[in-house]
C-alpha cells in the first residue's frame, strides 16, 4: 500500500517508484492521471471506491520484459488503444483478486493464480476491485511467441501450473525487481530470458522449449529462491543443505549442481555470504560498539578462530584491519554532522553565504 503519510499529487522516488495519494480530483491528481498513467503506462484509470486514491506503481525495464507491481486502492485500468501493443502481461495478483475484460471474454483471476492479458486488445481492462497489489511481467510479443507459438490463444484463460512454478515465479519477479537497475547489460539480458523461460512455462510450451525453459528460468528461479533462504537465515550456525532441501522440496544433490553451475559449492556461498555480511558490519560505524567475536556469532560462525582464518584469506587482513581503517576514515557520523554545520556557521558568519558546493569536509579534520 502507498504511504498513507505521503502528501496528496503525483511522487517519484528513486527512477522506478511512481505514488499518488490525494482526492481523484484536481490538478494533481489530473497531472498524474495524464502524466503517469496515460503518458506512461499508456492506460486510463478509474478509481472503484469513494474517497481519496492511494496508489502505487513500481516499474523496470529489462530488455524485452517491462517489470510492473501495482499496489494500493481500488482501481480499473484501461488499455488505450494502440498503447503497447507488442507486449503481452503475465498477471498475478497477491492478497486481491483481479478481473480481467477482453472485450466478451471476462475472468476473475483470484489472488495466487496466473494469467496472460494482451495490451494490443482495444479497451482491454484490468479491475482491481479491492486494496490490494498485483505484478506484471510485460513480455514482447515476438519474443514469447517465439518460445511459445500458442501464447495469444490463452490470453485470458486461467494457467495450469503447478503451485511451486507459480511460487516460483512470483518470487523472481521481486527478485528482478530488486536487482534489474543494479546489473550490468549482460546480467539483465539474462536475467530477462529466464523471465521468458518461466512465462512459457506457465503457459505450456512443445517439449523441446520445455526442457531448454527448464534448464534455463526454471533452474535460475530456484537458485535465486534458494540464495533468498540462505540470506534469511544467514545467522543460524545450523543452516545446512540439507535443511534448505527440505524447505523447497528438492535433494540435496539438486542443490550441490545449482551452485556447481555458479562454479561454487554450497559450503564456499554460505561462508562468502557470512564473510561478507561480517565485513559489511565491521566498517559500519553503527556496530563499533558490538565486539568482533559478537559479530562473528551473529553470521552464523560457530568458531572464532575459523572465522579469523577465513576473513584473513578472502579479504587479507584481520577483521581487526578492517574496524580500524574503517575508524580512520568514517567519524562517528553524528559528531561529524555538528562539527561540519559548526564550520559552515563560522565561514558564513565571517565571510557571508556561501554555495555548500565550494566548500569541501573532509571527515579526517574533525578526528584531529
Amino acid at each position: 500500500m502507498a504511504d498513507s503519510q505521503a502528501v496528496p499529487g503525483p511522487t517519484m522516488i528513486g527512477p522506478v517508484v511512481i505514488g499518488y495519494t490525494g482526492p481523484p480530483h484536481g490538478a494533481d491528481y489530473q497531472r498524474w492521471v495524464e502524466e503517469i498513467c496515460q503518458g506512461l503506462v499508456k492506460v486510463d484509470v478509474q478509481p472503484l471506491q469513494d474517497g481519496a486514491v492511494d496508489f502505487t506503481m513500481q516499474m523496470a525495464e529489462l530488455p524485452d520484459v517491462r517489470l510492473g507491481t501495482f499496489d494500493g486502492s481500488a482501481i480499473q485500468f484501461t488499455a488505450r488503444q494502440g498503447a503497447s501493443a507488442p507486449r503481452l502481461y503475465l498477471q498475478m495478483p497477491e492478497a486481491t483478486d483481479l478481473r480481467l475484460v477482453h472485450g466478451p471474454r471476462t475472468l476473475l483471476l483470484e489472488s495466487g493464480q496466473l494469467a496472460l492479458a494482451d495490451a494490443a486488445q482495444v479497451k482491454a481492462q484490468t479491475l482491481v476491485p479491492a486494496a490490494g497489489r498485483f505484478r506484471t511481467f510485460g513480455i514482447e510479443r515476438k519474443t514469447l511467441l517465439a518460445l511459445c507459438p500458442e501464447a495469444e490463444d490463452r490470453v485470458v484463460q486461467p494457467l495450469g501450473h503447478t503451485p511451486a512454478l507459480g511460487t516460483l515465479i512470483r518470487h523472481y519477479h521481486a527478485f528482478a525487481m530488486s536487482n534489474a537497475l543494479r546489473l550490468g547489460a549482460e546480467a539483465r539480458a539474462v536475467l530477462s530470458q529466464h523471465i521468458v523461460d518461466l512465462t512459457a512455462l506457465a503457459l505450456g510450451t512443445g517439449r523441446d522449449a520445455t526442457e531448454i525453459a527448464t534448464h534455463r528460468g526454471l533452474a535460475a528461479a530456484r537458485l535465486a529462491a534458494i540464495k533468498s533462504d540462505i540470506a534469511r537465515n544467514l545467522a543460524d550456525p545450523d543452516l545446512s543443505v540439507t535443511g534448505v532441501a527440505s524447505r523447497h522440496n528438492i535433494t540435496p544433490r539438486y542443490i550441490q549442481m545449482l551452485f556447481e553451475g555458479e562454479g561454487v559449492s554450497f559450503t564456499e556461498h554460505v561462508i562468502a555470504e557470512r564473510l561478507a555480511r561480517a565485513h559489511r558490519m565491521l566498517a559500519d560505524y553503527r556496530f563499533a560498539p558490538r565486539s568482533i567475536s559478537a559479530i562473528a556469532l551473529g553470521v552464523g560462525f560457530g568458531d572464532i578462530s575459523y572465522f579469523n582464518r577465513c576473513f584473513r584469506r578472502r579479504y587479507g587482513m584481520t577483521p581487526s584491519d578492517v574496524r580500524e581503517q574503517a575508524r580512520g576514515v568514517i567519524v562517528y557520523r553524528p559528531h561529524f554532522l555538528i562539527a561540519r554545520r559548526l564550520i559552515m556557521l563560522v565561514c558564513e558568519h565571517k565571510y557571508g553565504p556561501i554555495r555548500r558546493s565550494r566548500i569541501c569536509f573532509m571527515p579526517q579534520l574533525c578526528s584531529r
